[in-house]
């Protein structure tokens, strides 16, 4: 009892000391102060005319109301400063500032200012009346939309303002950036022109120049519309700044691919001539492995290693007309280039096996020469061995032959010759190295 006396004397103080924040409430407050008085007399002589039950039901009713009460007295205040004046505030600034911005050519997109701020100017007066009929949680719940949606106007505001310095710096970059790829465009048209004459273009070069042109025209447009925009007052910054940074990114991807197109290009003249290059140098390969064969006086060559000679003979030619088309396509060049080049390395190995069979045979057989009149076997395996060397070419059958025979004969001696030949052959590769240095 002594607590709830206690409570009513300080809520009868609150409403007088905050009087002027309760203004259009007061009268509800009291209304309900005056109930809770009454309850509490109602509790008190319940009491006292020995009703437990009844003062236990009343007791309840008046905790709640108590309660309720003391809620509405610490909630009230910050509603009312918030709906009649803050809100108010803040409005009337947002009204002045929106109106001095739109007289220095600012404007916002899907503009709804006028209509936000008369319809949050409504929500005030019905929030208000709210507030003195104590529907407090209905004005809670209004007043964070109320903040929600002046926040957002405050944003909108911020963004235009921000964005304009923004854009009006960017506004002079991008119209040169814009100049400068077209003219990098231009003189790359022009170089694909000029190589176009001379080469096949197998990577959709000048389709690609091409549709940087369409896209440059593109940004283009949008700029020039933009920069009107801001002469006739009806830019929308924040607008023309995201359609900025998107120009910009853009433009340095079409440079990017404008270079790499170019780089591409203008390595076509230098492969033209690292083929030639090479073309020359398997002509002149060519003509050395012939040399080198020639030089052995051998009776003839064998038909697979002539048809391995005269299928390199014929891709050298092959690629040598491809070299002297009007228009060359380096695509088709450096993949023939690879192709020979491995077709070289592997008669280069034929032609070394060819000319070790055929002096180790000729070798071979001179030494085994000396056992004829006394080994019938040897005798035999020459006259064979010779039949392959002279007649079929097939030098490593010769010398497979006649090595077999005069290992049967002497063990290791074939080994000897084989190792002799291949020491001479080495110290002879490095004297002409070391001529050639000299």
């Amino acid at each position: 009892m002594y607590e709830h006396d206690k409570k009513k004397k300080r809520f009868r103080e609150d409403i007088i000391n905050k009087n002027k924040s309760f203004v259009p409430i007061i009268d509800n407050l009291e209304k309900m102060l005056s109930d809770i008085e009454g309850t509490f007399d109602e509790f008190t002589q319940l009491t006292k005319s020995g009703d437990p039950n009844s003062a236990e039901e009343v007791l309840s009713d008046l905790n709640t109301a108590t309660d309720k009460l003391e809620s509405y007295m610490d909630r009230i205040p910050k509603l009312y400063e918030l709906i009649s004046k803050e809100f108010v505030e803040q409005v009337d600034e947002i009204e002045s500032g929106y109106n001095e911005l739109k007289q220095k050519q600012y404007n916002f997109p899907n503009d709804q200012f006028v209509k936000t701020i008369k319809g949050i100017r409504d929500q005030l007066k019905v929030n208000t009346k709210k507030l003195e009929n104590l529907e407090i949680d209905s004005v809670e719940k209004a007043t964070q939309n109320i903040a929600d949606r002046i926040d957002q106007m405050y944003d909108a505001i911020d963004k235009e303002f921000k964005a304009r310095p923004d854009v009006e710096k960017h506004t002079k970059v991008i119209g040169e950036y814009i100049d400068h790829v077209r003219k990098q465009n231009g003189d790359l048209q022009l170089r694909l022109e000029t190589l176009n004459k001379s080469y096949v273009l197998n990577h959709q070069e000048i389709e690609n120049n091409h549709q940087y042109d369409q896209q440059i025209s593109t940004i283009e447009k949008k700029y020039q519309n933009e920069v009107q925009q801001m002469k006739d007052g009806e830019a929308v910054f924040s607008t023309i700044q995201t359609d900025q940074k998107q120009m910009m990114k853009d433009l340095s991807q079409i440079e990017s691919e404008q270079k790499a197109l170019f780089q591409a290009a203008i390595k076509l003249p230098k492969q033209e001539n690292a083929a030639r290059s090479a073309l020359a140098g398997f002509d002149l390969e060519m003509r050395n492995k012939k040399r080198r064969i020639d030089n052995h006086n051998l009776p003839g060559l064998s038909d697979t290693y002539q048809d391995a000679f005269a299928a390199v003979i014929r891709e050298i030619n092959h690629l040598d007309n491809a070299m002297n088309q009007p228009q060359i396509d380096m695509d088709d060049i450096s993949k023939q280039l690879i192709i020979i080049q491995s077709d070289m390395d592997t008669l280069e190995e034929k032609t070394s096996q060819l000319i070790d069979d055929a002096v180790l045979a000729e070798q071979t057989i001179q030494y085994a020469n000396r056992f004829i009149s006394t080994n019938s076997e040897i005798a035999a395996a020459s006259k064979t061995a010779q039949m392959y060397f002279d007649q079929k070419y097939d030098y490593e059958q010769s010398l497979s032959i006649i090595s077999k025979a005069l290992e049967k004969q002497s063990s290791g001696v074939f080994a000897k010759i084989k190792d002799d030949y291949f020491n001479s052959k080495k110290r002879s590769k490095s004297d002409n190295v070391a001529e050639e240095d000299q």
